[in-house]
Order: structure tokens, then sequence, then C-alpha cells
């Protein structure tokens, strides 16, 4: 057993935005997701620790796909955001 986990569940059609908690403190709302033209939604985040994993769907012209990142410091940097969904 991997111990207790926490999931949070995202608004459909709006940003994924997490409170970060850094090391030196807070720092208000993060935007996870990237800037860009694309809408996003079905936003999920799982934390283990100071593991935060979030996921989304990026919707696009071409279709929807799913995205993934991941902070190992508790919020405080996040990975570039990686396609996990399949054609």
């Amino acid at each position: 057993m991997l111990g207790r986990v926490k999931f949070g569940v995202g608004l459909t059609l709006i940003p994924m935005v997490l409170l970060g908690y850094p090391p030196d403190g807070w720092r208000g709302m993060w935007n996870l997701a990237p800037a860009d033209q694309y809408e996003h939604s079905e936003s999920r985040i799982a934390v283990f620790g100071d593991t935060i994993h979030a996921s989304y769907i990026k919707l696009t012209a071409e279709g929807n796909k799913v995205y993934y990142k991941r902070s190992t410091d508790g919020g405080f940097r996040w990975s570039n955001e990686v396609e996990i969904s399949s054609g």
C-alpha cells in the first residue's frame, strides 16, 4: 500500500489552477495549464507527500488529448507537459 492519496477534481472548461506551497511560503494561485489558445477540461490532481500529479484534457480542433505534469517539491516547480493519450 502506498499510503493516502488525495484527489481533487477541476471544473470543466476552466484552466486548472492550484494553490502552490513552495518552501519559502505561500505565493498565491498558479495556473498549471499552458497559456495558449486551447481550452482545458477534466482536470485531476493527486497528491502524495511533496509530489503532486496533475492531468487535464486539452480541447483542440484536431481532437482532445490528455496531458500530464508533476511537481516533486510541493508545487514550487513543475515539469513540462507530456501528452499521455494515445491516438
